[in-house]
């Protein structure tokens, strides 16, 4: 089984010989391959749809793992099982979904050593969370993949925080890493949000002030974030 570049990635922040939990496994497919390639001992495969789940269940019969990973029906960490997980993995949702998923979940991360990440949006609400749960990030990636964007982050047990809005929106060790995939995303979105607030240039609504305001603070914050790719 070939995992994708971005599943990949995700899987390669699991530290080896934890047991994990995967939230929202879909296919299973991370779970199936830690343990498979003997990163992981146990894990546990969860999801709050029985569709995907199925799923999950048929490939880790096919490849034998039903004693090392167990499919779970759970709406986010609900039955995570406890004393049991060393790390979480949550990808493929929005930073607002993910946020509360930690947020409901809270009474079961006391024990979790490290959260790996994916938000597809949102990503400053995420680490404001973990910033706030005695979390810090250890590492964040970057990566492209069929013209999207995917930003990981791997947090472990820490104090940290930051001062500045931009760092929590893109990224304080992706920023200080001149990560090139983060210097392509800034300048995307600072083309769009120039055009769009040269669109407004010659509207008066009251609408059109309120986002003009929110689209020139936006624009502040990649300027900020961009600096750290000037020579």
């Amino acid at each position: 089984m070939e995992l994708s570049k971005r599943l990949y990635a995700i899987a390669s922040f699991v530290s080896r010989g934890n047991t994990l939990a995967d939230i929202g496994t879909d296919h299973g497919y991370i779970p199936i391959y830690l343990v498979k390639h003997e990163i992981c001992p146990k894990a546990f495969a969860m999801d709050v749809n029985q569709g995907p789940l199925d799923k999950a269940i048929t490939n880790v019969r096919a490849e034998g793992l039903e004693q090392q990973i167990m499919c779970i029906k759970s709406n986010g960490l609900e039955y995570l099982p406890e004393n049991q997980v060393d790390t979480i993995v949550i990808a493929g949702m929005g930073g607002d979904l993910m946020e509360q998923i930690l947020v409901l979940g809270e009474g079961k991360l006391k024990d979790i050593q490290e959260l790996v990440l994916s938000p597809q949006s949102h990503p400053e609400k995420v680490r404001q969370f973990l910033h706030n749960h005695g979390f810090m990030i250890q590492a964040e990636s970057m990566l492209k993949e069929d013209g999207k964007f995917y930003l990981i982050l791997h947090a472990t047990r820490g104090i940290e925080h930051f001062q500045e809005e931009y760092l929590y929106l893109y990224g304080k060790k992706l920023l200080e890493a001149k990560d090139e995939t983060m210097g392509e995303y800034l300048e995307l979105e600072l083309k769009s949000v120039e055009k769009i607030l040269e669109s407004f240039s010659s509207m008066n609504l009251p609408s059109v002030e309120t986002r003009r305001i929110q689209l020139t603070e936006k624009k502040k914050n990649i300027m900020e974030a961009l600096t750290y790719y000037e020579v």
